[in-house]
């Protein structure tokens, strides 16, 4: 079974996965759907910083207006994302972030990696797509 599978049908555990796949968004989310998962696209190719990272959160995970913009509100806002089986993020451009600024990609990382700790109920995932760049995440 592939990684996706394994994740979708509660063979692997919540957590942050290296993801090696070609599939597109459409497929992806049809398939997520299928299983009933939230997808959510998290795109990190163009953002060097940490604004530009809280603004993608805030874009893609939908949160609302009044949210803060720091790491401790983004902890806080996470909390209140779910999906009728789980939450599964594809992060697109991890490793754009982690090259260009190191501390946010961490402090990103472990965010997204600690989301099922601190929220009881269905699974959180994130997916970070591979490219040719292999940072030690």
């Amino acid at each position: 079974m592939s990684l996706l599978t394994d994740l979708l049908d509660g063979h692997l555990e919540s957590g942050v996965h290296h993801w090696h796949s070609e599939l597109g968004h459409i497929e992806l989310a049809r398939l997520a759907t299928e299983a009933g998962w939230r997808l959510v696209v998290l795109d990190t190719r163009n953002i060097t910083d940490k604004t530009g990272f809280l603004d993608a959160c805030r874009e893609v995970f939908d949160f609302p207006d009044w949210t803060g913009h720091n790491y401790d509100a983004l902890v806080d806002a996470l909390r209140d994302v779910r999906g009728d089986a789980g939450v599964l993020v594809l992060w697109e451009g991890w490793d754009n972030l982690a090259r260009t600024n190191r501390s946010v990609f961490d402090t990103a990382y472990g965010i997204l990696e600690r989301r099922n700790e601190f929220v009881p109920g269905g699974p959180f995932s994130v997916l970070l797509r591979n490219t040719n760049a292999n940072p030690e995440h």
